[in-house]
């Protein structure tokens, strides 16, 4: 009679463990397909090893189900998890408390959370996943300021060559820089929309291709027009 009550007790236990468990593998579906993240590429990804974390969070890793018996992607892992596929391309081999170091950073920039934290024998256990399938990094207001800093000290130059040379055009520019900038955004962002259901699958790194695009917007006849007419009043001749 024991055995039997035993037996229920912990068929019960195992029950509740794999419905806590369920998040692990549900949680990917619900997250929203793009992220702006107001830091910079360079400032977040000093160390090569948090591209590696996001990627790995992004590809996930295949499990059976006891139930189903069928091959289900989990995208929630484990510090230890994330630090053994890490350490298959590392070396030399990254210790745990550096792991945590990384996933703390991440944490802390808004691209990672905790998922959800299970009891797993003696110990409770963080799994961590991405808050969003792609970001998009860029620090508008950083942006903004380097622009405006650029030309302000730009300008004293174009003074000094040619006395003639009004210091106010040059806030005019900065506005219409900051308002190419924002154009250059709002078309991303169409495009995104545009194609959001031919790009929302796994396969696609989408924050890589909004990285390159941004690069591409770049080139803009507005943009480029401008910066040549910045660069005459400098005496520098653009190709």
């Amino acid at each position: 009679m024991k055995k039997k009550k035993s037996d229920r007790m912990a068929k019960q236990n195992n029950g509740k463990k794999e419905e806590e468990r369920e998040i692990l593998y549900s949680f990917w579906k619900d997250l929203p397909l793009l992220s702006v993240i107001e830091v910079t590429e360079k400032e977040l990804f000093s160390h090569e090893v948090r591209y590696m974390i996001l990627a790995i969070l992004r590809k996930g890793i295949g499990e059976k189900s006891k139930k189903e018996e069928e091959i289900r992607k989990r995208h929630a892992l484990t510090a230890r998890e994330i630090l053994e596929l890490v350490n298959n391309d590392l070396e030399p081999k990254m210790k745990l408390q550096a792991m945590y170091f990384h996933l703390q950073k991440l944490q802390n920039a808004g691209i990672i959370k905790v998922v959800a934290t299970l009891h797993e024998g003696r110990h409770n256990i963080a799994y961590f996943g991405r808050v969003a399938k792609n970001f998009f990094f860029e620090d508008r207001k950083k942006e903004q300021e380097k622009y405006e800093n650029m030309l302000r000290e730009t300008g004293k130059l174009a003074q000094k060559l040619n006395p003639k040379v009004s210091i106010d055009i040059f806030d005019r520019y900065i506005e219409k820089i900051i308002e190419l900038h924002q154009e250059r955004y709002k078309r991303v962002n169409e495009w995104l929309n545009t194609y959001e259901k031919e790009i929302n699958i796994e396969e696609i790194d989408l924050t890589q291709v909004l990285s390159f695009l941004s690069r591409l917007t770049y080139a803009d006849s507005g943009l480029t027009e401008l910066y040549r007419e910045i660069a005459k009043l400098v005496e520098f001749e653009i190709r």
